[in-house]
């Protein structure tokens, strides 16, 4: 039985003139037929399927879709075709500092990406301890993320996503 299944995913991008105009602007454009969106397939039709113990390796130019791929798997984002299933949790050591907000401080920051993780309050309270050790940050634990260097918030974000013991991990 498959952890992990991609069944035809595709991920579509919209790119053109409604991301630099506001909203009368780009009714002006339209009305008049001077209004340009064009769309752009990271992905297409990505179908796949791992059982337990499986690894796969995705290879490709810069630009090919790969951490695309990766985040519609980690339900960073979603696909606009196809589908994502998976049995058990999932972390992913992609873009370790996102969804950290600068003003708080490193045990709420910790509790935060925990629950954008998915992981309860109660399995943070047990966590939370081992993962300020394995950071080595307990001297700054109530300092405001924004206050820590560059590499404490990357060790912090590590030990957040490798202490958790997903059933799948992506990196």
């Amino acid at each position: 039985m498959p952890v992990l299944t991609c069944d035809h995913v595709s991920i579509r991008y919209k790119v053109g003139d409604f991301r630099n105009i506001g909203l009368k602007e780009t009714v002006v454009r339209k009305l008049k037929g001077n209004y340009r969106v064009e769309e752009f397939w990271a992905d297409r039709d990505i179908t796949f399927s791992l059982e337990k113990g499986d690894m796969l390796g995705i290879i490709g130019t810069n630009g090919a879709g790969k951490s695309t791929l990766l985040k519609a798997v980690a339900g960073i984002m979603s696909p606009s075709e196809g589908s994502v299933e998976h049995e058990g949790n999932i972390s992913a050591l992609l873009e370790l500092a996102s969804g950290f907000d600068p003003d708080l401080s490193i045990r709420r920051n910790a509790y935060l990406r925990g629950a954008m993780l998915g992981y309860t309050r109660e399995f943070m309270d047990e966590k939370y301890e081992e993962i300020l050790d394995f950071a080595e940050l307990r001297a700054f634990e109530d300092r405001s993320f924004k206050q820590l260097s560059t590499g404490m918030q990357s060790r912090l974000a590590f030990s957040i996503a490798s202490l958790v013991q997903p059933d799948i991990r992506l990196e």
